[in-house]
């Protein structure tokens, strides 16, 4: 009854379509582009976060739609997400919302609200759901003038969130796969061991290897990963699943 109330035959059977798509692996992309067939909107942007502590945000990565690219460095070089009252509730009561409710509720700093709506940004909707037993939030903001409160909306969201949830999440799965730089098993065993405290001659005695080519490892490493320090390579190399030390 609710999409009989709601949504036309032909908005259903295009949502359902779109539905489709995504479970065929459709890229996150084409995926929003078609959705504002449903919902017209001006700026989109997806991504993902990492969340830490009394929900704390450790971490963040976006794809951009079709936001203002110099909104986008203001809000990072700012730290907007700091104190960006739509960006923290959504991470921590997962969802979708409405800007102007959330705002009603929590004031935005003004110059925050002023620098966004220099570029246009005011109305929107914002969703995000937490992947399961995992620190981590999939995102997606939509925004417009035209945009305003109403259930359709509401529902085709509701009805896309958590399919373009998991389009997301492979979004970025394939974008960290394209990227991870290739390790050789000797310097995955070499790193894993710095990890763990021990020196290069330590090293070189458990894999029977002589310490200048341990430090050779090391080298070829902090090059791949773009490290200043073997410490900082380690890290890197935990950040990205290269390595284990578990």
């Amino acid at each position: 009854m609710l999409f009989k109330h709601l949504l036309s035959k032909e908005d259903a059977i295009f949502l359902l379509e779109l539905i489709n798509e995504n479970l065929s692996c459709n890229g996150l992309v084409a995926m929003m582009r078609k959705l504002q067939c449903l919902i017209p909107y001006d700026f989109a942007i997806c991504g993902k976060t990492v969340i830490g502590a009394a929900g704390k945000i450790k971490s963040y990565e976006i794809c951009n739609i079709s936001y203002p690219s110099e909104w986008i460095d203001l809000y990072i070089r700012k730290k907007y997400c700091m104190i960006d009252p739509i960006f923290k509730r959504a991470l921590s009561q997962f969802g979708t919302q409405y800007w102007g409710n959330t705002y009603r509720e929590i004031a935005p700093p003004k110059r925050f609200l002023s620098d966004a709506r220099g570029f246009g940004i005011q109305n929107g909707y914002t969703g995000a759901l937490k992947e399961h037993h995992s620190d981590i939030a999939n995102f997606f903001s939509i925004s417009g003038k035209s945009i305003e409160p109403n259930k359709r909306t509401e529902l085709v969201l509701d009805i896309i969130g958590p399919h373009l949830d998991q389009s997301i999440h492979r979004f970025f799965k394939r974008t960290r796969e394209c990227f991870l730089p290739s390790l050789s098993e000797r310097e995955r065993d070499v790193l894993s061991w710095s990890g763990q405290g021990k020196s290069s001659w330590d090293i070189s005695v458990i894999l029977g290897i002589s310490e200048r080519t341990v430090n050779f490892h090391v080298h070829n490493v902090m090059q791949k990963l773009g490290a200043v320090s073997r410490s900082q390579a380690v890290a890197i190399a935990l950040h990205q699943g290269l390595i284990n030390l578990e």
